[in-house]
């Protein structure tokens, strides 16, 4: 899919525009408590075992350094470390280690107790440059992998068609395509249909055949809209600017982007940003890993792996349009 340059509206609070192209054109410390003054009924106490594994294989991982309210230990064989000292959530924490992206959190619950750390590089081809520009680059113009991850909100999700499309045969083929080529790509961490209403609880992304709107000018084939909640994606708008978008691969593309998923560099991918004379529908092992990596994550997860600030991730609306 070949775009536009980007360009930012500051239309209400939390609300931004964006164009996604060819090139990727297209968001207290709590230590330990004195001997005298007992943790929280919340904390983790001292002995708590917390467990590090591989968010691509879930396996343990070994030798991983982890620094918990500067308090530092290292990941043994089995991936655990025993605290030493108690923590309370909120307590700042920092995992390390050669073969996986610095992962900065906090701990958010009694129950926060295993941490997947994000592969820094996977015999997929998934290596840093490829995570920065499918996960975090929906604005060139702030400069590269500064965008925050958007992932969907739940594990349901329906496509819902316009009337128009509902009575296209090839259209409606590819829509399921689509949802298929999602469901498998994300194995199985969600669930997309298609549906003329969406199910109860499922997020909606509707679809609709419009070359009148307003974005489908110059050589625009399709364009999508996602609604943010805290950071995460809450509901979606395909717009398709000619009929023939809503038939191929273009919806699946499109669908990547309801879900989530930036441009790849990758001619032979579905997020590829130029669209091709036969479009991939089928995501490869890379874009698929990478879907499964975003479910493990909050929305508004910042690059290289850093979900501290999270709670006060944006609301508002981004669109990424593509020729």
């Amino acid at each position: 899919m070949r775009g536009v340059r980007a360009w930012w509206l500051p239309v209400v609070a939390g609300v931004t525009l964006s164009a996604c192209g060819g090139d990727t054109t297209a968001r207290s410390m709590a230590g330990p408590s004195a001997v005298s003054t007992p943790l929280p009924a919340t904390s983790l106490p001292a002995g708590t075992v917390l467990g590090v594994t591989s968010g691509e294989t879930g396996g343990a991982l070994e030798g991983v350094s982890l620094v918990l309210a500067g308090h530092s230990y290292t990941s043994d064989g089995a991936g655990n470390v025993s605290l030493t000292e108690g923590a309370v959530p909120g307590a700042l924490l920092e995992l390390r280690s050669p073969d996986t992206l610095d992962r900065e959190t906090v701990l958010r619950a009694p129950g926060s107790a295993r941490f997947t750390l994000w592969p820094r590089r996977s015999p997929t081809g998934l290596d840093e440059a490829y995570t920065r520009a499918v996960v975090y680059t929906w604005d060139d113009d702030k400069g590269g992998g500064n965008s925050p991850l958007y992932r969907l909100s739940g594990t349901q999700a329906a496509l819902v068609p316009s009337s128009e499309l509902l009575a296209d045969p090839l259209a409606m083929a590819a829509h399921q395509r689509a949802a298929e080529a999602v469901n498998a790509g994300s194995g199985g961490g969600v669930h997309f249909v298609v549906a003329a209403n969406p199910p109860a609880g499922a997020i909606p992304v509707s679809t609709v055949l419009d070359p009148r709107d307003s974005g489908c000018k110059d050589r625009v084939l399709a364009f999508t809209s996602i609604r943010l909640r805290g950071g995460e994606i809450s509901s979606a708008r395909i717009v398709f600017c000619n009929v023939q978008a809503t038939r191929d691969g273009t919806v699946t593309h499109e669908t990547g982007h309801s879900f989530g998923l930036g441009h790849s560099p990758d001619a032979g991918e579905v997020m590829h940003a130029f669209k091709l004379s036969r479009q991939a529908e089928a995501f490869g092992a890379r874009e698929s890993l990478v879907m499964r990596l975003m479910l493990q994550r909050h929305g508004g997860n910042r690059f290289p792996d850093n979900d501290r600030g999270v709670s006060s991730a944006s609301s508002g609306e981004v669109t990424i349009v593509c020729e």
